[in-house]
């Protein structure tokens, strides 16, 4: 049976892809040139990914992002019985402290900031907010390196790594995650993986998430030195401080570009390396899918003068690379029309079976609830904390929201990532409504009293401070 790779890259929008990851669209046999995703960030993106469903369907969203709430059952997941599902992340949002392991059979969570031994327990290995730190120290002392087991614990309750190199006048000695991602799988495939045994893998690669960390970086590519010339004049609130006030802060708006882009360029080099071992190196035929969760607004005016993937639909966060390497015979080399992320299960359950999949010609929707992440109180809260909901009909899109905002853009085919500001619609569109399974005010009250019901003091420390690292909290 087939090999199938589903390999995220965190946050990688399609423009910059076309532009500054050569090599793994020229590994490609097949590109989707039109590939959006079904909302602005980790959460509620990757449950619509594995749920083929919205995150007013799935629930998995801002309130609150827990993937408890979905069983493998309801996922394309249960389509590969036959695979051994293999998850490897350094996404704290795709770990055990938000259940998003319990999809897999397997899961490997990779440390990004931190010193650890690699040989022994780890922080990462159990969820410090159930074992607590006593249980922690009981695991490490019964583990086969007990000594290196309860230095790893108390290099990461001293925050070590944080404190010498995050935000310092020097770069960092480790990359976002991706070789030591890009490793872990290696490994399990060389052990594992069998013609009796195959494989289905998902990867998350950070490398393009802010901040990023200039490690290994073609330094042709950007101009910043580490200490990042602009940031310290930026708000206490980040992105939703900087978003629509994006004239006050060049310096830092055009060293967030040239990282960017560096860090995407820095992807490509070594996810291209990783795709030709594989190939080379599995019993099985293996296929090998490239997208995004969803891309980053990076100020620019057709981003609505927004920063990161906030609240928003634009098509900087919507419109994501989506190419398959070594697919089954008769996959075209190129697709233009639209097509969904929402049915990205679809797509690789027909890959495992040799069978080629075709996109529905249902129109492609997308949506976000509420913010991503926690909001400094100073900011407007209502504003960010939205529903909103988008439609695309050729080449319009029709954005609204739950506080009663409509509005029309065009978009062309062959402009990736742009959108043009038509008009704002008095109207509210109430035949797009009927698309989506519950009215927006209602998804939007129902999902805040799930919010309610559902809020504990689960988020580990360590997982706190990863969320601050990537601008979340």
């Amino acid at each position: 049976m087939r090999n199938v790779i589903l390999v995220c890259l965190d946050a990688v929008r399609k423009d910059y892809f076309e532009e500054f990851a050569p090599l793994v669209n020229k590994r490609a046999d097949t590109v989707y040139h039109q590939a959006r995703a079904a909302s602005c960030w980790t959460v509620p993106s990757h449950g619509s990914m594995f749920t083929a469903t919205l995150p007013h369907e799935h629930g998995v969203h801002t309130h609150p992002p827990q993937f408890s709430k979905i069983n493998r059952t309801e996922t394309f997941l249960d389509n590969f019985s036959k695979h051994t599902r293999i998850g490897v992340s350094p996404n704290a949002y795709l770990s055990s402290t938000y259940d998003f392991d319990s999809l897999f059979d397997e899961f490997f969570e990779v440390s990004t900031n931190d010193f650890q031994f690699d040989d022994a327990l780890s922080p990462a290995d159990l969820n410090l907010a159930e074992t607590g730190t006593f249980g922690y120290i009981t695991a490490a002392l019964r583990d086969a390196n007990p000594v290196r087991s309860l230095a790893n614990g108390i290099l990461t309750k001293l925050s070590i790594y944080d404190h010498l190199f995050v935000d310092r006048p020097w770069r960092q000695i480790r990359d976002a995650g991706t070789k030591t991602t890009l490793s872990v799988a290696q490994d399990y495939l060389d052990t594992h993986e069998s013609l009796d045994e195959p494989v289905f893998m998902y990867l998350n690669l950070m490398e393009a998430h802010s901040p990023t960390v200039q490690r290994g970086y073609d330094t042709s590519l950007y101009s910043v030195p580490p200490s990042r010339p602009g940031a310290e004049e930026t708000p206490e609130s980040g992105n939703y401080g900087i978003s629509h006030n994006t004239g006050e802060y060049r310096q830092f708006l055009q060293n967030q570009r040239e990282l960017y882009r560096a860090a995407i360029d820095y992807l490509d080099r070594h996810l291209t390396a990783w795709i030709d071992e594989v190939q080379s190196a599995t019993d099985n035929e293996t296929t090998i899918v490239v997208t995004a969760d969803h891309g980053e607004n990076l100020g620019f005016e057709e981003d609505n003068d927004i920063i990161g993937h906030i609240t928003s639909l634009t098509e900087g966060v919507l419109h994501v690379p989506l190419v398959i390497v070594n697919p089954p015979d008769g996959y075209p080399k190129e697709v233009s029309t639209l097509t969904s992320n929402i049915e990205i299960g679809s797509l690789i359950t027909a890959l495992a079976k040799d069978e080629r999949y075709c996109f529905s010609d249902d129109p492609v929707v997308a949506e976000v609830i509420g913010r991503a992440g926690s909001i400094p109180i100073s900011e407007n809260l209502t504003y960010w904390d939205r529903l909103i909901r988008c439609i695309y009909h050729d080449n319009e899109k029709i954005v609204w929201d739950s506080i009663g905002t409509v509005k029309r853009y065009n978009f062309s085919p062959t402009d990736a990532c742009n959108q043009t500001f038509v008009e704002t619609d008095e109207t509210f569109p109430d035949a797009e409504e009927h698309r989506f399974q519950t009215s927006i005010l209602e998804a939007k009250r129902m999902a805040v009293k799930q919010e309610l019901e559902n809020t504990t003091d689960s988020i580990k420390e360590l997982s706190k401070q990863q969320l601050r690292n990537l601008g979340y909290l």
